[in-house]
This record gives C-alpha cells, sequence and structure tokens, in this order.
C-alpha cells in the first residue's frame, strides 16, 4: 500500500515454478511478476494468462532455454508471435527474454526476437 499510495507500482522476482504463489503475490500488491520462465511446471502462457492475466502484468517468457539458443531464426519467430498473441491479449505484458540471454544464444536469434515483436 505504501508503493501505490506513492503512485509506483511493484515488481517480483522470481524464478521457475511459481504458479501456486501467484495469488499470494497478488494478495500482498505484486503487480508485475518477472521473469515468466514458459518451460517451469505450470508456468505455460495459456495457464498463466487464464488464470491471473486480469490481475498481475507478466513481464518475460520468451524462452531463454531452448528456443532463443537453439532455435531456428523462424522457429525464435513463431515462438515470439506465440507468446505475444496469449500474454499480449488485453494487455498486462511486458515483453522480454525469461531470463538474461546467455553467451549460448546467437546474435541473429535476438535480432529474429526483437523483429518478430515489432513487427507482430
Amino acid at each position: 500500500s505504501l508503493i501505490r499510495a506513492h503512485g509506483a507500482r511493484s515488481m517480483h522476482h522470481t524464478c521457475g515454478s511459481v504458479f501456486s504463489l501467484i495469488p499470494r503475490l497478488i494478495e500482498a500488491g505484486v503487480d508485475i511478476l518477472n521473469p515468466i520462465q514458459p518451460t517451469a511446471f505450470q508456468m505455460e502462457p495459456e495457464r498463466l494468462k487464464a488464470a491471473y492475466g486480469d490481475k498481475i502484468t507478466f513481464w518475460g517468457g520468451i524462452d531463454t532455454q531452448e528456443v532463443l539458443p537453439r532455435g531456428s531464426r523462424a522457429r525464435v519467430a513463431e515462438h515470439v508471435r506465440e507468446v505475444l498473441d496469449v500474454f499480449g491479449r488485453d494487455g498486462g505484458y511486458v515483453f522480454a527474454p525469461a531470463h538474461v540471454i546467455q553467451t549460448d544464444v546467437p546474435p541473429e536469434n535476438i535480432l529474429a526476437m526483437y523483429e518478430a515483436a515489432r513487427t507482430h
């Protein structure tokens, strides 16, 4: 309530599977959940958006474990469109990778990620 009294929003960083904790985070006043790790148990964008999409903003969701490091440019673009179609519906989403982009991600896949987001 102190944060909101000053016109600000709160963001909470969690990694992995936190689906069952999200109601408590919302109750505690968390506005933004960062990052969304889509490969973790029960953290699929569709599940998150359906359950909590009208109560909290999601940050992340672009897979940094499989798609970005090992996917083709086409697969990266497809993944970005899929995530945007789900999380971008009715707002409440900050486009970002699920976590820090590591050195195993080809630069062309980083470019493909942002190009797909910009054009979708």
